[in-house]
């Protein structure tokens, strides 16, 4: 891939404890500014290597090297950062979509999308009226009548809405988006994918995002690049290309039928 790299990965092999080896000897140069879609059948690693990229998982790395380089270019190197460097990092620079919301059930929704900006020191109040004018600015009226409700009692679509704004809210370099739409209808699978889109469009030299998608239809129309990891943990496929140049019909027969 062409472009200031954002991440490097340099033979990097990866293990659950106890388990086989789940990423194989992956190199890789993740430009800075794109949104980079991952794919690949089941079980191929991609999850895994979101966790990695964004230090959710620190222990099973049995081969190689993680380098993080900071928008202004200075390197991180994942094995020599402390504890606090990493809090930063996830806390500040870094922004996370599971394939489940994992809200907070005992917060209110707005309380929910503030929480990175009261981990990272904000008053409450100040904090709670960001997140209602950010729910109110880029969820739009349907979610701002349900900023102050219980979690339990918006929808999955609702709830996964709020937890992309929880994601993008402290304006983070980097957004991990780990199969964000997987339960989602096709009234919400497409609002989810707007907002990411939206936030990544208002700023594309700083923000990337990487994008795990389980349809190849949605990875066809908005990747700029594509990492396609094979069913032995190795990277098979790994550059930039427009929406246009790959079509979701080879897409689909990566994930089908790829090695």
């Amino acid at each position: 891939m062409s472009g200031s790299s954002l991440f490097t990965l340099d033979q990097v092999t990866f293990g659950y404890p106890g388990g086989p080896d789940v990423l194989r000897e992956v190199n890789l140069l993740l430009p800075l500014g794109q949104k980079i879609c991952i794919v690949g059948r089941n079980g191929t690693g991609k999850s895994t290597l979101l966790y990695l990229l964004g230090l959710l998982w620190e222990g099973g790395l049995r081969g190689g090297r993680i380098v993080y380089h900071l928008p202004t270019g200075t390197p991180c190197p994942y094995d020599r950062l402390t504890p606090p460097q990493r809090r930063g990092l996830r806390g500040g620079r870094f922004g996370f979509i599971l394939q489940d919301a994992y809200l907070m059930p005992q917060l209110t929704c707005a309380e929910n999308v503030a929480m990175p900006l009261l981990l990272a020191g904000q008053v409450r109040d100040p904090a709670l009226q960001r997140a209602r004018q950010f729910i109110a600015e880029r969820g739009g009226p349907d979610l701002a009548r349900v900023q102050d409700n219980p979690i339990d009692t918006l929808s999955g679509g609702q709830r996964q809405m709020m937890a992309v704004l929880r994601a993008l809210i402290h304006q983070p370099d980097v957004v991990f988006a780990d199969e964000p739409t997987k339960s989602l209808d096709e009234h919400f699978r497409p609002l989810v994918l707007r907002m990411l889109d939206d936030w990544h469009a208002q700023d594309r030299a700083k923000r990337t995002l990487l994008l795990v998608l389980h349809e190849p239809r949605d990875v066809a129309g908005r990747a700029e690049g594509i990492v396609y990891l094979g069913r032995d943990g190795r990277v098979r496929e790994n550059r930039v290309f427009s929406g246009k140049q790959v079509t979701e019909e080879a897409i689909r027969g990566w994930i089908q039928h790829g090695n």
